[in-house]
């Protein structure tokens, strides 16, 4: 019994410290709240004889604390998303299309739908696969514009990426080279 005494002491001290701390960040109501669902907690796994994972499981969850708005005024609220660029939303059901022709092995497809959404939305990895489909297609020298058009624009790309587009391109000027009489 005297355990058990001591047990709410402590409870109760902890519940003290817990409800100063608390109040400093929620409303009245949520400090209620707090108080009744530690307390319920406490009375659940401190004076009880189960293990302490069946106290855990039995115990009830504490909500989850909520800041009060500055100076007692209402949360300013967030304003609306702005609405789709239909360019952007074209753009991507163009790459998209572009991908599906690329899988199917349709390169003039997918070359011009790359194309198309490069238009809309000039992104340079967009630059990749059209000098990707230009390579399918056989087309060298198209190939090489494309990759040094995507080295060009993104600067900051990956080291080792800028180095395989390098030899890929120097690959391609080799091709050309044995194409030629």
């Amino acid at each position: 019994m005297n355990t058990d005494r001591h047990r709410w002491g402590i409870a109760r001290m902890i519940l003290a410290i817990a409800v100063s701390l608390v109040s400093a960040c929620v409303g009245p109501a949520q400090d209620e709240a707090v108080r009744t669902a530690y307390e319920a907690h406490v009375a659940a796994s401190a004076l009880s004889d189960r293990t302490e994972d069946e106290a855990t499981a039995t115990s009830v969850p504490t909500p989850p604390l909520r800041p009060r708005p500055l100076g007692g005024q209402p949360p300013i609220p967030l304003p609306p998303p702005p609405p789709p660029d239909p360019r952007l939303e074209a753009a991507r059901t163009l790459f998209s299309d572009a991908v599906r022709a690329f899988e199917f092995e349709d390169w003039a497809t997918a070359l011009d739908k790359f194309d198309e959404a490069y238009e809309l939305s000039p992104r340079s990895a967009i630059l990749f696969n059209i000098a990707a489909c230009h390579e399918r297609l056989g087309d060298a020298a198209g190939a090489i514009g494309a990759y040094l058009r995507y080295l060009a624009e993104d600067p900051d790309m990956a080291e080792e990426l800028r180095q395989e587009v390098l030899t890929k391109i120097r690959e391609l000027e080799e091709q050309l080279d044995v194409d030629e009489p």
